[in-house]
């Protein structure tokens, strides 16, 4: 992190003005390019099945907290605290769904699949059930409400 604040302290973008205004603003931009890159890299190398909002979403990324973003940007990457992830890493001893227990816990499951979660998603989403691609069109206040409904770690 030190690394990464250092660049942005020592940026020509933020040479032109140093208040914390639009500092907080430099990092927030910096914090989406990382986690647009890292949706890039999941695209690209196939580790996710579900590749996010679109790119036009910039400025509604940039309107919600860091918080929510990184909520959202786990569940659409796929790094986060779900069973699935956690036992890749060997952190989890079942993959399994903590709801509906029939398949892995992913974030393709909980945005798409689980059973468990399809009247919520209903609710959030806008579908019981939802296909990787529709993902897309989905606004990102959406999937932040339904992941916060959902209760997910």
């Amino acid at each position: 992190m030190k690394f990464i604040l250092c660049n942005i302290l020592h940026s020509p973008l933020n040479l032109l003005s140093r208040t914390s205004k639009n500092f907080s603003k430099v990092l927030s931009i910096h914090y989406f390019n990382t986690c647009t890159m890292r949706l890039l890299f999941c695209t690209m190398t196939n580790q996710c099945k579900i590749t996010g909002p679109s790119l036009g979403a910039k400025a509604k990324f940039l309107c919600i907290n860091r918080t929510q973003s990184r909520a959202v940007t786990g569940l659409l990457t796929g790094h986060n605290t779900l069973r699935g992830h956690l036992h890749l890493m060997g952190l989890s001893d079942s993959p399994l769904c903590r709801r509906c227990g029939a398949e892995d816990e992913t974030s393709a499951n909980i945005l798409c699949e689980c059973e468990a979660l399809a009247s919520l998603r209903h609710v959030y989403l806008g579908s019981f059930c939802l296909e990787p691609e529709d993902i897309k069109s989905i606004i990102l206040g959406a999937i932040w409400s339904f992941s916060k409904a959902t209760g997910l770690p």
